[in-house]
């Protein structure tokens, strides 16, 4: 009876663990955890989990979100940042409202916030990555990017990458890359040079020795407003290497770093400029801007447009 009893336990333990190895493979499948990344240390997640939102899901989602335009424009946001969207989208966004997508991670639980998913459903133009939005995640969500450009994207012959918080000038961008050569990589913006490597840890760009050994930088662009070619996405994902140390500060390591591993051309163009490089504003100008890097909020990004539509004007009596 003894025995009986010792078996009847034994099977139902059996059972028991059974269920339960299988109920947390399931789970696992299905339910992919976001990257939350909180120093820099941690390796990339640079997988589109789907792009997350139901109609990515089918075969024919991601590669027709993206449209057969020239150039898309990817505007890098945070999931509750709506009144930067409904900024660009009511400004600089109506010249290219079917060639603008907004790139976004999840929030803080890892989840897509419903007023997202309505969002979306309005204005068709979200594009949600498998990370939670945080700036030390900025570089993830510059990797995946790239990523969605180089699986997604390969119609258009530029892809604009850039924050909202810069004054954009689509029409420039669109006549002044209207003739450029597909098949080369070429990444374009505002260059730094000889960049001096933040060593105090209580900066917000520190990066330690271990991480990064020279004490400068290569030449590279401010992530604000970046240009790739349609061959550059590629180039750059494949000079990573297989176990490459998380490096956060996203506009050094893709334009700069990434890019000198992959001899990708980075063309210095001086009509992507900040605010306090240009001065006044309001006046003639001989080579047309693309755009103004880190104009603030929403009023000041419509003050500086006002500012060089007026300028603009005046060049034409």
């Amino acid at each position: 009876m003894r025995s009986t009893r010792r078996s009847l336990v034994k099977r139902t333990f059996t059972i028991f663990a059974t269920v339960l190895a299988l109920f947390i493979v399931v789970f696992t499948v299905t339910r992919a955890r976001p990257v939350h990344i909180i120093r820099n240390y941690a390796s990339y997640s640079v997988t589109v989990n789907s792009l997350l939102l139901p109609e990515f899901v089918h075969p024919g989602g991601p590669s027709n979100y993206c449209p057969e335009v020239p150039t898309v424009f990817v505007i890098r946001t945070h999931p509750n940042d709506t009144t930067s969207r409904e900024f660009v989208r009511k400004t600089w966004g109506r010249k290219v409202k079917n060639s603008l997508v907004f790139a976004l991670g999840t929030d803080e639980l890892g989840a897509i916030r419903n007023e997202t998913l309505l969002e979306y459903q309005m204005h068709r133009d979200i594009l949600v990555l498998n990370f939670i939005d945080s700036y030390y995640n900025l570089t993830n969500k510059a990797i995946s990017t790239l990523r969605w450009a180089s699986e997604y994207c390969t119609k258009p012959t530029v892809i604009y990458q850039g924050d909202p918080d810069v004054a954009v000038f689509p029409d420039a961008i669109k006549r002044f890359f209207g003739n450029i050569r597909r098949g080369q990589p070429y990444i374009f913006g505002k260059c730094l040079l000889d960049e001096a490597v933040h060593r105090d840890p209580s900066d917000k760009w520190y990066v330690s020795k271990e991480l990064y050994a020279p004490s400068t930088y290569p030449t590279f662009m401010p992530g604000g407003a970046n240009i790739f070619s349609s061959a550059a996405p590629q180039k750059l994902l494949e000079a990573m290497e297989p176990l490459e140390p998380y490096f956060h500060l996203e506009d050094v390591f893709v334009s700069g770093i990434l890019a000198e591993r992959a001899k990708i051309p980075r063309i210095c163009l001086e009509t992507i400029a900040f605010t306090w490089e240009l001065g006044n504003l309001h006046k003639c100008w001989q080579d047309p801007l693309l755009a103004i890097l880190e104009v603030g909020s929403p009023e000041l990004v419509q003050k500086a447009f006002n500012d060089v539509d007026r300028g603009m004007a005046g060049c034409r009596h």
